[in-house]
């Protein structure tokens, strides 16, 4: 049996696996990985987070910093 890698560092790079080495085709800047959380309320009135990672260059980087 295998175990799974669960450390920071391979979720981040499962996450940014599928941009990484692309540019932006508006500007073609190198996209810069970030984990973005933001915390939401569910239905039960309870508060959860929500993560996501996200490909940022300059033409995005107002919006995903914002």
């Amino acid at each position: 049996m295998g175990r799974k890698d669960r450390t920071f560092a391979s979720k981040i790079a499962k996450g940014a696996q599928d941009k990484i080495g692309q540019h932006c085709p508006k500007c073609g800047e190198l996209f810069s990985i970030v984990q973005v959380v933001s915390s939401e309320k569910s239905e039960k009135e309870t508060w959860k987070f929500k993560e996501k990672f996200v490909g940022v260059c300059k033409c995005n980087q107002e919006k995903v910093y914002a």
